[in-house]
C-alpha cells in the first residue's frame, strides 16, 4: 500500500501525462494543471522538486531519487503527488500509460535499487526494490573462443568458467540492465544468452 495522502484523499487528482525512470535515479514526471512542485512522499518523509512548463499547457520535473537511496528498508513505496506541502494532490495515472513491454527501468548506478512506475488504484506511485548482487559484464568478446570482460578489469574465458557462469560467487549481469526481453536484442556468442533479469547464463540443450 502507499504511504496515507495525509488527509488530501479528497482532492481533486491532477492528470498525469507522463513518467519514467530516468538513468535509474531521476523521476521524469510531465502533469497537467500547472502545479509548481512534484511531491514524492512515503512512510517518515517526502521530497519535493519544482516543475518547468512545457508545451501544451504542460509542467514536468525531474525529480532526483538520491536522496531517497539512504531510507531504511529494502521495499520502499512512495506516492507522487502534484503540488508540495498539504496542497497537493494525487496524480492520476493508468496501467495503460505505464512503461511499455520492451523498456525497464535499469538499477541505480551503485546496483543497489532499481525504481519501478506503479499505478495502483489509477494513483501514480514508486517502489524501490534491491538489485541482486552481481559481477557487471562490459563487454563479451567472441573471437578465439568467448571471452567476457568484467568491470573490474578481468578477462573471464567462457570455457573456463563453472557452469553456473559465476564469479566470486555472485553471477553475471548487464551493464545496463534496461530491456525486459534482452535474450531476444541483443547478439550473444553461441551457447550463452541473457535471463529476463540481466543475468548471463549458458543455454539449455532443448
Amino acid at each position: 500500500m502507499l504511504p496515507r495522502l495525509l488527509g488530501r484523499r479528497s482532492a481533486e487528482p491532477v492528470a498525469g501525462h507522463y513518467a519514467r525512470i530516468l538513468d535509474g535515479e531521476h523521476l521524469w514526471l510531465a502533469v497537467a494543471g500547472g502545479p509548481p512542485a512534484v511531491t514524492l512522499r512515503y512512510d517518515g518523509g517526502e521530497l519535493s522538486a519544482p516543475t518547468e512548463p512545457e508545451a501544451g499547457g504542460l509542467v514536468s520535473a525531474r525529480v532526483p531519487l538520491a536522496p531517497l537511496s539512504e531510507v531504511p528498508g529494502d521495499l520502499l513505496e512512495v506516492a507522487v503527488l502534484a503540488g508540495e506541502g498539504r496542497r497537493t494532490a494525487p496524480v492520476a495515472w493508468t496501467e495503460r500509460a505505464a512503461p511499455g513491454p520492451v523498456r525497464a527501468a535499469i538499477p541505480t548506478r551503485d546496483r543497489r535499487w532499481r525504481w519501478r512506475v506503479v499505478a495502483p488504484d489509477g494513483a501514480l506511485g514508486l517502489v524501490r526494490t534491491p538489485v541482486e548482487p552481481g559481477v557487471v559484464v562490459v563487454r563479451i568478446v567472441s573471437d578465439d573462443g568467448a571471452s567476457i570482460e568484467l568491470a573490474d578489469g578481468r578477462m573471464l574465458r567462457v570455457a573456463e568458467a563453472d557452469e553456473d557462469l559465476t564469479v566470486d560467487g555472485l553471477p553475471l549481469v548487464r551493464a545496463h540492465d534496461d530491456l525486459k526481453r534482452p535474450n531476444f536484442a541483443v547478439a550473444l556468442p553461441e551457447g550463452l544468452r541473457w535471463s529476463p533479469e540481466g543475468r548471463l547464463m549458458r543455454k539449455v540443450d532443448g
